[in-house]
């Protein structure tokens, strides 16, 4: 297994690999680095754990229902959800170590107090209780989509708990610091990063990363977003949706299109690097914020929480902030932004007109024992 680097090819980025069933080397190209990693940790998983997997399809069913490993079983289960790519490379990260630990072994061997010392293990080696959790949770979908679907006839490890432990809060950065991080950005950065906070996408392959030329009507200042899978997960949003621009920003967009448009790039990403689209730009971000002399921990993920954040704030209401954000609905908002709901809340009790002040006064004056716009109080 290699990934090799060839400058002059369309698709640089060249993985091979030996075929264990015929020992010749087959290979896939890719346009981006990120792409042939993603593929190579697939393929490495495969030549490791499922070398079935290159036989013809006619190859008979692996293993018995009543004595599969888990390494068979996990078969299965990739081959039902088909993850691909990156999707296929988290997985197999986060089921690391219950691969060591019960890959030979049939399922219905493993116990749960074997799965608990797996936890503590990773707890022990400072894995965050979130990162355990994970985890466990990936492992468990497993067992549980098996049962379901009656390839065996019961989890092992029935009402396991992991507690999800506590998800760190990282303050959004403020104005100044996207000023500065700003500056010192390369111009694909600066245009992911304008899109971000004016918009408040998601940094991802979908929406962020997958914008286009034709998704901007400039003269109606709109930008049209492909909703991601997670913020469409419960059919409650529409596949895609409208967020207003801002206008000064419109002409920006304008003349970044045209620029496009001169150098015949053959596609219209509206974020690319060195003419090709990019699938991720977290090198250049810690760049720019290194150099911005900004020491503290801030992903580019936390500039839509800068935009979420910015708009309540500003009096927007929820369900607003929800729809443009691309939630179902806003019990997101109302879960990780608490800290700016209260100053909502102290705004909206604030507009109630005060009553009954001239009593409230004097009762106020006896109560705290002080002196108040000159009335005494019983202890003077």
């Amino acid at each position: 297994m290699a990934i090799r680097f060839r400058p002059d090819r369309k698709t640089p980025y060249l993985v091979y690999w030996v075929n264990p069933l015929t020992s010749r080397i087959e290979s896939q190209s890719f346009a981006t680095e990120k792409e042939a990693a993603a593929h190579d940790d697939k393929m490495r998983w495969r030549l490791k754990h499922d070398r079935e997997s290159f036989h013809p399809p006619m190859v008979p069913a692996i293993g018995t229902p009543g004595g599969l490993t888990f390494d068979q079983l996990y078969v299965l289960y990739l081959r039902e959800k088909k993850f691909t790519g990156k999707n296929a490379a988290t997985q197999m990260r986060n089921l690391k170590e219950f691969f060591t630990a019960f890959g030979a072994r049939p399922v219905a061997e493993i116990t749960k107090a074997e799965v608990k010392e797996i936890m503590a293990a990773m707890k022990d080696r400072d894995c965050t209780q979130g990162t355990v959790y994970v985890r466990v949770r990936h492992f468990l979908a497993v067992l549980n989509w098996a049962a379901e679907e009656e390839i065996i006839p019961q989890s092992p490890v029935p009402h396991l708990r992991c507690p999800r432990g506590t998800t760190e809060v990282i303050p959004p950065p403020t104005t100044e610091e996207l000023e500065a991080i700003y500056l010192a950005a390369p111009l694909h950065l600066k245009r992911a990063m304008l899109i971000s906070v004016t918009t408040g996408l998601r940094v991802g392959a979908v929406e962020l990363m997958g914008i286009r030329w034709p998704s901007f009507d400039l003269k109606k200042g709109i930008l049209r977003i492909t909703n991601a899978k997670k913020g469409n997960r419960t059919r409650r949003v529409d596949l895609t949706r409208d967020v207003p621009l801002k206008p000064h920003i419109i002409p920006v967009f304008a003349r970044w299109r045209a620029d496009d448009a001169e150098q015949s790039l053959g596609h219209d990403f509206v974020l690319h690097w060195r003419g090709k689209p990019i699938a991720s730009f977290r090198t250049a971000w810690e760049r720019a914020k290194k150099q911005a002399g900004i020491t503290r921990r801030i992903r580019p993920y936390d500039m839509r929480h800068f935009f979420i954040t910015e708009a309540i704030s500003g009096g927007a209401d929820l369900k607003t902030v929800a729809t443009l954000a691309g939630h179902a609905d806003v019990q997101m908002i109302l879960r990780h932004y608490q800290h700016v709901q209260a100053k909502q809340k102290q705004e909206a009790v604030d507009l109630v007109p005060n009553l009954f002040e001239d009593d409230l006064v004097i009762s106020s004056g006896h109560i705290l024992g002080e002196n108040i716009h000159g009335f005494r109080t019983d202890n003077e």
